[in-house]
């Protein structure tokens, strides 16, 4: 699934990308995950773990192959939970949301964008950050293995709305579900087509809880929302979930996805996030970066060139992705459910 060769994946720095000294001691923060997103790297500037099953990352109108941001792209079109760095042909890129104020007037990724600034990116090893220009939202993204946190901090006195689209991904979706369950959650599933030419869906089941309830909510079906409608089939379907005004304004999603189905979505959501401590799962996500980045520990030379290696290390421990559930199953390349007994099993191994 979604596995293939790494075409045109040279890394790119772009000559605004800040390189700051942080010493030896977190090298998570001298990751720059930025480098790449321009010039045909088609890398991922959001959050991962080393080898993670979860890559929440925001995505850019020319939608490059893969990593879905471009540096050179000015807005943002919503916050996708899977992508894959570096592939010459589109994958992944489901379950996009974007967080929006006022009232919800279009279901069109294109008109609800949201123009950006990369002097308010905070960009490392298992953490994202950008303010939306548009609504004055600030977007902060990090992982755990299988699952995505995101943490949205409206302005105050705004009409806090997120956008769950399953019509938009790097391939065109071929069949979603959505289903509006009590007043904090989601779950359904995307299908889209297949990697590279291939003759099999990718398909993602997910469930997302959040640390508000909702005050609104209601789907759409290639068109406008229907508020209070609980669920929807189709190709181009999503959800507006609306919350009541908060003093901090901040809401916090965390989603679990699965390859297998909706039950490996829960346990994985249930085994990998309690409670809704954003700040602790960015933490853990750094310690493990960290971990992993002082296994080949180097010195001397300047800011830029420590950045620049550290930036290549940590892109050759993204892949591959842990691809088994935590109860071991995973879906095998004939297309049947098996059990990774007493060990993990991993994907896009190119």
């Amino acid at each position: 699934v979604a596995a293939g060769a790494l075409v045109g994946s040279m890394m790119a720095v772009p000559a605004t990308a800040a390189t700051v000294s942080h010493g030896q001691g977190n090298l998570a923060h001298t990751v720059d995950t930025l480098i790449g997103t321009a010039a045909g790297g088609n890398t991922f500037p959001g959050a991962t773990m080393p080898f993670g099953m979860t890559q929440p990352s925001p995505d850019t109108p020319s939608h490059p192959t893969g990593g879905g941001y471009s540096y050179g792209d000015s807005k943002i079109v919503g916050f996708s939970t899977a992508h894959i760095s570096g592939p010459g042909c589109g994958a992944l890129g489901h379950v996009s949301v974007m967080p929006v104020t006022g009232e919800v007037t279009s279901t069109d990724p294109t008109t609800y964008a949201s123009t950006f600034s990369h002097a308010t990116e905070q960009a490392s090893a298992g953490a994202y950050a950008v303010t939306l220009q548009r609504y004055g939202v600030r977007a902060e993204l990090t992982a755990t293995t299988r699952t995505a946190w995101e943490r949205y901090t409206f302005p105050q006195g705004a009409t806090d709305t997120l956008l769950v689209n399953l019509g938009a991904a790097q391939n065109a979706t071929s069949a979603a579900h959505i289903d509006v369950v009590g007043n904090n959650t989601i779950e359904g599933y995307q299908s889209t087509g297949a990697f590279c030419g291939g003759n099999r869906p990718v398909t993602v089941h997910f469930v997302a809880k959040f640390s508000r309830p909702f005050t609104a909510s209601g789907t759409w079906d290639a068109g406008r929302v229907s508020w209070g409608t609980n669920s929807a089939d189709g190709n181009a379907i999503g959800a507006a979930l609306t919350f009541s005004p908060a003093h901090d304004g901040d809401v916090v999603a965390k989603i679990g996805v699965s390859y297998v189905d909706l039950a490996g979505a829960r346990a994985n959501l249930a085994a990998e996030a309690q409670g809704f401590h954003f700040d602790a799962v960015r933490a853990q996500a750094a310690v493990a970066w960290n971990q992993w980045l002082h296994r080949a520990v180097i010195t001397g030379g300047t800011d830029a060139q420590r950045t620049s290696y550290y930036t290549a290390l940590y892109h050759s421990l993204i892949q591959p992705n842990v691809f088994s559930d935590v109860d071991g199953r995973y879906v095998g390349m004939d297309g049947k459910v098996h059990d990774a007994i007493g060990r993990v099993e991993y994907t896009n191994l190119s």
